[in-house]
C-alpha cells in the first residue's frame, strides 16, 4: 500500500472514531437514561382484574369550570355548543379481553388508554445490564390523543375536541358502545368490537351532523397522536424502524422518515404507527376513505422512553345521512401473515427491503426459515440449516472456484520471477502478468463468482433478522435475542464506533473472515492484479466492520459466522481432498502448448495496458 492510500485509510477511520465519540452519549447520561427506563418500567405492573367502570380523577378542564352553576352552563355552552352536556364529568375505564390482548378504553374522549399483549413482553436492560421482563403495552403513553374536530361556527375555536367530551359506555359481550349525548338528539357515537385477536371493530357515527356542521363542511378531522415508547433491548435499531407508514387508495404503500411531514390530498386507505415488531394501524371503510390528511414524524431528543412521536390528521367524508364510517383497528405484532389477510398490502410494513432484497426476504427466506424451524423447533439451529443448504447449493461453484485458486498457485513460481525482473516497473509487470494468465489459460476472476452470488443473500439477511418477529427473544447459543446484538460481556464505558459491550459472534465472524482471508492471499496475488492495496484492504475491511456488525443482529452475525466455518471446511476439503495437483500441472501445460486466438475483449485489454506502459514511460522522461 503506497502512502497516499495509507494516509487515506487513516483519516477515514479517525473521522469514524471521531464521530461516534462526539455523538456517543456520556456516561452520566446513559446512568440517567437507566434509571429513568427502570421507573417507568417498573411502574407498569401487570393488569389486575378490575370492575368494568373504575373512577379516575377530574379532568383539567373540570376543575377551571365556574363553581357557580349558571355561569358553568355558560361556559360549557359557549365552549362546546350543543355538546355542553357531554363537557363535564368523571373519567371512568371499561375493558375488552380475549386470549391475546386486553383492551382499556376511557369515557374521557371515549378513546383507548392501552393495549396489553399478554403473549408478549416487554425486555429492556437495567442499570446493572441485566435483562429483565416487563408487561408489554402498547398505546399507553399518557400524552397520547384520540379526538375528532367537529366544525362548529358557534364554538371559539371554530370546532368541538371529542377529546374533551365525556361519554357513556354501553357494553355487551367483547362490544363498548361510547355515547357522547348533545341536543336535539344529537349524537356523536363510538363502537369498539374485540375480535378474537388482535384487532378491533371500529364504527364511527353522527346523527345530526345537519345542524352542526357550517353549510359547505364536508369534512371532519380525526386527529390521532402516538408516542411510541421502547420495547426492545436495542434501542438504537428499533427507533431505527420505528416510523409512520400509509397507504393511498390508488397508490403503493409508503413511510415518513424521522422528523418528516407529508400532506396527502388523494384518498388514504389506512395508516400505521408502527415500532421495530409491532405496530397500531387504522384501516378507513373501504367505500368511504379518508379523503386526505397530514402524516408527521419527531424524534425527541434525550428522551429515554419515547422513540417517535407519530402524528395524523386525517380528513373523514361527511355524506347526506352524517356520519358514519366502519373501520378497523389493529394493534398488535408485526406478523407477516396476520397482516397480509387483510389483504390491503398492511404487511408492507414489516421492513424487509426494497427491490429484489425484499422480495427475496418475503417470498423465499421468511417460508424457508419458517418451515425449518417449525421442523425441528429453534431459530438458532434453522439459520445453522440454511446455512448449510446455501452451501450445498453453491458448493459446484466453489469447486470451480478452488480449482481456479489451485491453478494460480501453480504459477506461482512464474509470476514470482517476473516480479524479480519487473520489480521496478509496475505497468509491465501487470501487462506481463496477465499475459501469463492467457497463455496458461486461467482466469484470476474465476474466485469471485460463488462470493457475488452470495452477496444478495448476505443484503437480505442484513433486513431479515432485524424485521422478522420470529427471532425476537429467541435464544441460541450464547445469544438470548437473535434479533438483537449477543453481549458476551459489558465494557465499562462506551467506546466510540463499538459501544459499551463485545458481541462474540461478530468477534467470531471478523476472525474467521481474517483466517480465511489469509489463507486465500497464499493463492490469491493481489499484488499482480492492479493495486497492491487490495492486498491490504481485504484485511482492514472486517476489522472496520466490528463495530458496526458489534451492535447488530446476533442472528445475521451468526450466519455470517458460522458461513465462514462452512467456507473454510469446505475450502481445505476440496483443496486437499478433490482436486489432483499434478493434474493441474498437466492441464496448464496442455493449455500453453494451444494456439492462442486473441479475443476482442483481450486485444483491447492488451492495447490499454500497452498503451499505459506508454504514458508512464513518457512520464519518467519528463522527468
Amino acid at each position: 500500500m503506497d502512502r497516499n492510500n495509507l494516509i487515506g485509510f487513516i483519516l477515514i477511520f479517525a473521522i469514524t472514531l471521531g464521530y461516534f465519540y462526539f455523538n456517543s452519549p456520556s456516561k452520566d447520561k446513559l446512568a440517567k437514561e437507566s434509571d429513568v427506563v427502570e421507573d417507568s418500567t417498573m411502574s407498569t405492573a401487570a393488569p389486575t382484574p378490575t370492575a368494568p367502570l373504575t373512577p379516575a380523577k377530574k379532568s383539567v378542564v373540570e376543575e377551571t369550570l365556574p363553581q357557580d352553576s349558571a355561569a358553568r352552563a355558560g361556559f360549557l355552552q359557549s365552549k362546546y355548543g350543543v355538546f355542553a352536556g357531554a363537557g363535564q364529568g368523571s373519567e371512568q375505564f371499561v375493558e375488552l379481553e380475549n386470549e391475546e390482548v386486553i383492551v382499556k378504553l376511557s369515557t374521557k374522549g371515549g378513546r383507548i388508554v392501552s393495549v396489553f399483549l399478554k403473549k408478549y413482553k416487554k425486555l429492556l436492560d437495567d442499570s446493572a445490564h441485566n435483562h429483565i421482563q416487563y408487561p408489554l403495552y402498547l398505546l399507553n403513553n399518557p400524552n397520547n390523543k384520540w379526538q375528532y374536530f367537529i366544525p362548529y361556527k358557534g364554538a371559539p375555536s371554530g370546532f368541538i375536541n371529542t377529546g374533551e367530551l365525556y361519554f357513556t359506555p354501553s357494553k355487551s359481550g367483547n362490544t363498548v358502545t361510547m355515547t357522547a349525548t348533545g341536543q336535539n338528539g344529537i349524537q356523536f357515537v363510538q363502537t369498539y368490537k374485540l375480535g378474537e385477536h388482535f384487532d378491533m371493530d371500529y364504527n364511527v357515527s353522527l346523527k345530526g351532523a345537519d345542524q352542526i356542521l357550517p353549510p359547505g363542511e364536508q369534512n371532519i378531522q380525526f386527529h390521532w397522536e402516538n408516542y411510541v415508547e421502547r420495547v426492545e433491548q436495542n434501542t438504537k435499531v428499533e427507533k431505527r424502524y420505528s416510523t409512520l407508514y400509509y397507504k393511498t387508495k390508488d397508490g403503493k404503500s409508503d413511510y415518513l422518515k424521522p422528523n418528516d411531514e407529508e400532506e396527502l390530498k388523494e384518498p388514504i386507505d389506512w395508516v400505521s404507527s408502527t415500532n421495530q415488531f409491532f405496530n397500531t394501524s387504522l384501516l378507513s371503510d373501504l367505500s368511504h376513505p379518508f379523503s386526505g390528511g397530514l402524516l408527521q414524524t419527531e424524534t425527541p431528543e434525550d428522551d429515554p422512553v419515547v422513540l417517535t412521536i407519530h402524528r395524523m390528521t386525517l380528513k373523514m367524508p361527511v355524506g347526506p345521512n352524517g356520519l358514519n364510517s366502519s373501520m378497523k383497528i389493529f394493534s398488535g405484532p408485526n406478523v407477516f401473515e396476520t397482516l397480509r389477510a387483510y389483504d390491503r398490502s398492511l404487511e408492507d410494513i414489516v421492513p424487509f427491503g426494497w427491490g429484489i432484497f425484499g422480495t427475496v426476504n418475503r417470498w423465499l427466506i421468511r417460508p424457508l426459515f419458517n418451515f425449518i424451524a417449525s421442523w425441528i423447533g429453534s431459530f438458532g439451529l434453522a439459520i445453522l440449516i440454511l446455512t448449510l443448504m446455501v452451501k450445498l447449493a453453491l458448493s459446484p461453484l466453489n469447486y470451480k472456484m478452488i480449482h481456479s485458486q489451485s491453478k494460480m498457485s501453480a504459477l506461482k513460481p512464474v509470476i514470482a520471477k517476473l516480479k524479480d525482473k519487473y520489480k521496478d516497473d509496475s505497468q509491465t509487470l501487470q501487462m506481463e502478468t496477465m499475459k501469463i494468465y492467457r497463455e496458461y489459460g486461467v482466469n484470476p476472476l474465476g474466485g469471485c463468482m460463488p462470493m457475488l452470488l452470495q452477496l444478495p443473500i448476505w443484503i437480505a439477511l442484513y433486513r431479515f433478522f432485524p424485521a422478522s418477529i420470529d427471532f425476537r427473544q429467541q435464544p441460541f447459543l450464547w445469544a438470548h435475542d437473535l434479533s438483537s446484538y449477543d453481549a458476551l460481556f459489558y465494557l465499562p464505558t462506551n467506546i466510540p464506533f463499538i459501544g459499551d459491550h463485545i458481541s462474540l459472534f461478530t468477534v467470531l465472524w471478523v476472525v474467521t473472515t481474517l483466517i480465511y482471508t489469509y489463507y486465500n492471499s497464499k493463492v490469491m496475488d493481489m499484488s499482480s492484479m492492479g493495486n497492491p492495496s487490495m492486498k491490504y484492504m481485504q484485511y482492514i475491511m472486517p476489522v472496520m466492520f466490528l463495530g458496526f456488525f458489534n451492535n447488530y443482529a446476533s442472528g445475521l452475525t451468526a450466519y455470517l459466522f458460522i458461513s465462514n466455518l462452512f467456507n473454510i471446511g469446505q475450502t481445505l476439503f476440496i483443496k486437499n481432498v478433490l482436486i489432483d495437483h499434478d493434474k493441474i500441472k498437466q492441464e496448464l501445460k496442455r493449455n500453453k502448448e494451444k494456439p492462442k486466438k486473441k479475443t476482442g475483449f483481450a486485444a483491447k485489454f492488451e492495447q490499454a495496458m500497452k498503451e499505459q506502459q506508454r504514458a508512464a514511460e513518457q512520464r519518467k522522461k519528463k522527468k
